[in-house]
């Protein structure tokens, strides 16, 4: 079954990444000015119930704890206290055509249920029409519905076609019962309904279901928009194609729909409370699809209200399921979203409810489910429907933030951006046409309260440029010769700073680490960390760990210690020494002959690859439950050289990552460390948005 109201069936979408996968928006910078990236909710998928349930079409409460799950077939179950009731609550298989779009499809409990034990059911008639049906609850056993009390409301012709039935139920918060009706089917909406105001088809239906005559089985609310005009007396909203769910805000009072598309556009509408909440609203249905005239190309739009946001069929996406404004307690994160999804592609996004009128909706999860509903608990914790047999509670675990520009440069700028406020002591810059430098300055900048940021050689990019002027630092610390960042650079920059800038350097990259240690630390650090010069991803993850123990970042050649690390090594004399990475670059030899400089020995941290040195390096050197972790490509290293300062300054570690996956050493280390939010330094074309996606699954709740 398509869900939705697909014309054809659709090849659904493979899902490919584990049912815990879990999705975060990562922002894209343009070439202009960087901005740090604004956190968004990382999602995670709870389960509720995974088995015994057939093709579930929706999830709602009664006003209790209580879940109540609709059964295509014609079946509603009951989960109480986490586990599925054996007994259904009601079955009516035998009046329900079941198959394909048609089934039980909707279901809404009276707003004084508790009181009157009375509830309302949308189904799909053996001859195909649709039918809206008024129960009772048993009066012997509350998890019991009285079989024989149906009554009959509403029946509406729809045998024509099979699809596009539409089918969700909800009482607004005036208490009148609202119905959602697809367009009767067929491509294009063949019938004309969508627009024709007399038709009940491609509509939001709204009735009183207490009217003054207990007799009748429904009144016709006065203010519905065509009473005693042309049109249909219970149309309330038109232009509508297949409304496939519709929900109210349980604060703001406004309408939500998610209406499928033909071929090309997804859209979901929104009618304020303040603007009638949809009260006589044309949608545009089948004048436009989306934003989009439909089958031309141009349209008369005058009068119609265009959806807030849209998205089109491509990555497997293919139809709009409408869902909820998040209001529950337990994810305050997600507080005012929006939350909808695709059946096909199983992606979750959100817009904001309190927003402009026009939205690019947010990704916040790609699962692996075709979700044909989603639904609220009593306390307005938002569900998702697995159409293949489960229920999930949707809660928001912690933030992934991505830092990034169009190069490293801008990256760096962002990193600044999102790490310090104006006013900074000082600015640390570096090249970022070669690294070394960089390398020994970030613990350097760490414990100096300021940022590393990244230079051409003979030009100071506009992004760093404009980042130095928001900063404006008391003075600025060239790190490395004029060979690397020309004297006229380090003119240019005096412009940003009233401190003065100073340069440091050595004849090599070994010197320059040894004076930006001897211009940092005064004698008797309770750690030097020792990394090689001639390589550099141990060196990365060495920075934050180096600033948080107190000590510098000093580079050795492979097999021996150059006279001015030596040199520098014997001022210091460290408490201890940590060599970082394996004897294939720092040898056993260097080791020992590190041991001449401390009294408190020589350990090594490192692993098989780059990836477990990184996880071995943090482990040492940070409790678990760190506010943040940093993360960066382990295969090209300029968005690290920013980044280690910034992660010192959050006091978490820095690891490093594939661009396509987590490496096992490193995933089990941010299992260990439970950060708080994790930060991505550098675009997708590094650290790939799949590799951010599942980077969520390890913040902390």
């Amino acid at each position: 079954m398509i869900i939705g109201g697909r014309d054809a069936a659709r090849p659904l979408r493979v899902a490919l990444s584990a049912f815990a996968a879990l999705a975060t928006l990562v922002a894209s910078f343009g070439p202009a000015a960087p901005a740090a990236a604004a956190a968004t909710p990382v999602l995670q998928l709870v389960p509720v119930v995974t088995t015994g349930l057939a093709s579930p079409v929706l999830v709602t409460h009664a006003g209790d704890a209580r879940l109540f799950v609709v059964e295509q077939a014609g079946r509603i179950r009951i989960v109480s206290g986490g586990a599925l009731l054996a007994t259904p609550f009601l079955d009516i298989t035998g009046p329900v055509l079941d198959g394909g779009e048609r089934g039980l499809l909707g279901l809404a409990f009276h707003p004084q249920y508790a009181a009157n034990g009375r509830f309302f059911v949308f189904y799909t008639r053996s001859d195909g029409d649709l039918q809206i049906s008024e129960f009772r609850r048993s009066a012997g056993d509350p998890n019991l519905a009285d079989g024989g009390s149906e009554r009959e409301l509403l029946r509406i012709e729809h045998s024509s076609n099979t699809n596009h039935n539409g089918g969700m139920l909800a009482f607004g918060p005036d208490g009148k019962l609202f119905i959602a009706t697809g367009d009767g089917g067929g491509g294009g909406d063949p019938l004309g309904s969508g627009q024709d105001i007399g038709s009940r088809l491609g509509k939001i239906l709204r009735i009183d279901v207490d009217p003054a005559n207990p007799a009748d089985p429904y009144a016709v609310p006065p203010d519905n928009p065509f009473v005693g005009v042309a049109g249909d007396d219970l149309a309330w909203s038109y232009g509508l194609r297949n409304p496939w769910r519709f929900s109210f805000d349980r604060s703001a009072g406004d309408l939500w729909i998610g209406d499928v598309g033909q071929t090309m556009w997804e859209e979901v509408n929104r009618a304020t409370a303040g603007s009638g909440r949809g009260r006589g609203v044309n949608f545009g249905w089948n004048l436009m699809e989306g934003l989009h005239c439909y089958n031309a190309a141009t349209c008369n739009q005058a009068g119609l209200t265009t959806p807030l946001a849209e998205y089109q069929h491509g990555s497997g996406d293919c139809s709009v399921t409408g869902g909820y404004v998040y209001r529950g307690a337990a994810s305050p994160t997600l507080t005012g979203l929006y939350l909808f999804g695709d059946y096909c592609s199983g992606r979750i996004w959100s817009v904001v409810a309190g927003g402009p009128s026009a939205q690019a909706p947010t990704l916040l999860l790609d699962t692996p489910h075709t979700i044909s509903s989603f639904g609220e608990d009593v306390t307005g914790e938002v569900h998702v429907v697995a159409h293949g047999g489960g229920i999930y509670r949707l809660r928001a675990t912690g933030t992934v933030t991505r830092l990034a520009g169009p190069d490293r440069y801008a990256t760096a700028a962002a990193i600044s951006a999102a790490t310090y406020a104006p006013g900074v002591p000082v600015a640390f810059i570096a090249t970022g046409e070669n690294y070394p430098d960089a390398l020994a300055g970030g613990p350097a900048a760490s414990v100096s309260g300021g940022p590393v940021l990244l230079v051409r050689a003979t030009s100071i990019p506009p992004p760093v440029s404009a980042e130095l002027a928001r900063l404006g630092p008391g003075r600025i610390v060239v790190l490395g010769g004029p060979s690397v960042v020309s004297d006229g650079v380090a003119a240019s920059l005096q412009a940003y700073t009233t401190g003065g800038v100073t340069r440091l350097f050595g004849s090599d990259r070994y010197a320059t680490a040894a004076a930006i240690s001897a211009a940092t630390y005064a004698a008797g650090p309770p750690v030097a960390f020792v990394a090689t010069g001639e390589n550099y991803p141990d060196a990365l993850s060495g920075g934050p760990a180096a600033a948080a123990a107190g000590g510098p970042l000093l580079l050795v050649r492979g097999a021996s210690i150059p006279a001015p690390i030596a040199a520098e090594l014997s001022r210091l004399n460290p408490g201890r020494i940590v060599v970082l990475g394996s004897a294939a670059v720092v040898s056993d030899a260097v080791a020992t002959a590190l041991g001449a400089y401390t009294t408190g020995g020589v350990t090594r941290l490192a692993g098989p690859d780059r990836y477990a040195t990184a996880a071995a390096i943090s482990t040492w050197t940070f409790a678990a439950n760190v506010p943040a972790v940093y993360i960066a490509t382990g295969e090209n290293y300029p968005d690290a050289l920013s980044g280690g300062p910034a992660a010192a300054t959050d006091r978490g570690p820095l690891l490093l990552v594939r661009a396509g996956s987590i490496p096992p050493a490193v995933a089990a280390e941010l299992t260990r460390l439970n950060p708080g939010r994790i930060v991505v330094l550098g675009s997708s074309a590094v650290v790939s948005d799949a590799v951010a996606t599942a980077l969520g699954a390890y913040v902390a709740p």
